[in-house]
């Protein structure tokens, strides 16, 4: 198995007309990285190359996030690798990857992008794309292989190939778990052995939930309360993350319906806006404008981007972040409306009005 640090390299050794399957990782690898080698090597076959990368992926992570902290294991790495019949191992640092600063970058729709784990990790989906948009182009693969671990990744990235016409084949790996049935995770390691019960009785709950609603039961709130019984530990206490986590979620849900009766009704910020453009208009400006000073931030670029790393430039800094306190606040101040933008906007102009009231009885049948 070879080793490669710079793209020429890699190229190199993969000149010619075989088959290439791609497996991309940050490293710290487990059992579910390596089954996803395995199937890469079942596509291609042995005359094939299979091509694994570990790179940490700066791009994808928050200022408060781990990346600091994420493992690099790229030694034990190489041997899990070399054992699973992996050919190739790219393996940059981030000068290689990023030369410069990545001012160009792939921005999957919000409506994919946006939910789920995007909601709590804004800016994610789009490191995500960027770097696996740019490794697809260095590794050039016919095939790629994502774990259903990461679901919303997966659809992100088979959207993104079929968008921009991309010839690869996108194959998705099942969920390696260990013996009492939790997902494998790069991450597990941060948890505390009553977290991992934690997450597996959740797991657990919501299947049950699942498999209640699948044999006919419709009493939503009877499932619901048996659901949060079943989150009690066996001492009678409460399992307070995943209980609060619940109770945030209600709050969102009923803050959700009272937005639907302002939008039905023509009142407040969001009924106004449905008719008032350059309100509109002023506000996604306003989110744009915020965005982009955030994504300089985490990339280095513009002049707060700059200020992670040099000191120079401070006093045009302070200025610049003042601006961006001003756009915040305006923010925070049409937070429901900016929230509720792309729905109201999608009914308004591209629908018709008649079709809201439909649809908030059928999204409150949904958050019920």
């Amino acid at each position: 198995m070879q080793i490669h640090h710079d793209i020429a390299g890699l190229r190199a050794a993969l000149a010619g007309d075989r088959q290439v399957a791609f497996v991309p990782t940050m490293g710290n690898l487990h059992d579910g990285h390596l089954a996803l080698v395995r199937q890469a090597r079942a596509a291609v076959g042995e005359g094939g190359l299979v091509v694994a990368s570990i790179f940490v992926n700066r791009l994808q992570f928050a200022p408060h996030e781990d990346f600091d902290r994420y493992p690099r294991t790229l030694a034990r790495d190489a041997e899990l690798l070399e054992g699973a019949s992996c050919d190739l191992v790219f393996a940059p640092d981030e000068r290689e990857m990023y030369p410069e600063p990545q001012g160009y970058k792939v921005h999957p729709p919000t409506e994919l992008a946006d939910i789920l784990e995007g909601h709590f990790r804004p800016g994610f989906f789009v490191g995500v794309c960027t770097v696996v948009a740019k490794l697809f182009q260095i590794v050039q693969p016919d095939v790629a292989v994502f774990g259903k671990k990461d679901y919303q990744q997966l659809m992100v990235i088979r959207r993104m190939v079929d968008q921009l016409a991309m010839p690869i084949r996108i194959l998705a790996g099942e969920t390696e778990r260990t013996a009492d049935g939790l997902a494998l995770s790069s991450r597990n390691g941060y948890l505390s052995e009553q977290q991992k019960q934690d997450a597996l009785l959740l797991s657990r709950t919501l299947k049950a939930m699942i498999g209640r609603w699948q044999a006919g039961e419709r009493d939503l709130d009877r499932i619901e309360a048996d659901a949060m019984q079943a989150l009690r530990r066996n001492d009678g206490s409460v399992t307070e993350d995943l209980i609060n986590a619940t109770k945030k979620l209600n709050s969102v849900l009923v803050k959700a319906d009272a937005a639907l009766d302002k939008i039905e009704k023509g009142e407040g910020t969001l009924g106004k806006l449905i008719t008032d453009d350059t309100l509109y208009s002023e506000l996604t400006d306003t989110l744009g404008a915020v965005k982009g000073a955030m994504y300089d931030v985490r990339s280095g670029e513009g002049t707060l981007g700059k200020l992670v790393k040099s000191n120079e430039a401070y006093s045009e800094a302070v200025a610049s972040l003042q601006d961006v306190r001003r756009m915040v606040k305006s923010v925070q101040q049409n937070s429901d409306a900016i929230k509720a933008l792309p729905v109201v906007r999608s009914y308004v102009v591209d629908y018709n009005k008649e079709l809201i009231r439909p649809e908030c009885k059928r999204m409150r049948w949904y958050f019920a």
